[in-house]
């Protein structure tokens, strides 16, 4: 069944790239809520919501890694985050596409307290769409949901969810 909707979603889905790929770079696939964004603290600048350091990070990934953003949730939403981050037109990085909600699905897995559906965020389709380019030698997932990468674990990179944001303000 997983393949079947491994394939279907890979049918489906139509990357609309915003930079072609670099020859010879790695692919950072990034989350965005409570990774780099603090979804759930109230503020009147979405700005003040990002994860302090990403810009130190996506800086420094960018020289080695081809950049994409992949949220479990709606390409609207993605993109007022990515703005108000300055991420979309930032001059010291470039993030190559951006996938949403449309791009996944759900799976069984088992956790300490039983079966439980949940979605993935499946690398099968971005290495199937980059044949010879991307593959799971050379792609990292950071995302503060393990089991987003519950069909890639070689390639999942799990981090602290980013919450409190306005514990961080000066």
């Amino acid at each position: 069944q997983r393949v079947e909707k491994l394939d279907k979603v890979i049918a489906s889905t139509t990357i609309n790239k915003i930079f072609e790929p670099r020859k010879g770079k790695k692919l950072l696939v990034l989350d965005i809520d409570y990774t780099i964004f603090d979804m759930g603290s109230k503020t009147e600048s979405w700005a003040t919501l990002k994860r302090p350091f990403t810009e130190y990070l996506m800086q420094h990934c960018y020289p080695h890694y081809d950049i994409v953003v992949w949220s479990q949730t709606s390409w609207r939403w993605i993109e007022i985050k990515l703005t108000e981050m300055n991420m979309l037109t930032n001059e010291q990085y470039k993030i190559m596409f951006v996938l949403d909600k449309k791009a996944m699905f759900t799976v069984k897995s088992n956790f300490k307290n039983g079966t439980k559906k949940h979605y993935v965020k499946p690398l099968q389709l971005i290495w199937n769409k980059f044949k010879g380019i991307y593959h799971e030698h050379n792609t990292i997932h950071i995302d503060d949901l393990s089991r987003n990468f519950a069909l890639n674990p070689g390639q999942g990179l799990t981090i602290k969810p980013y919450k409190d944001a306005y514990l961080n303000q000066h």
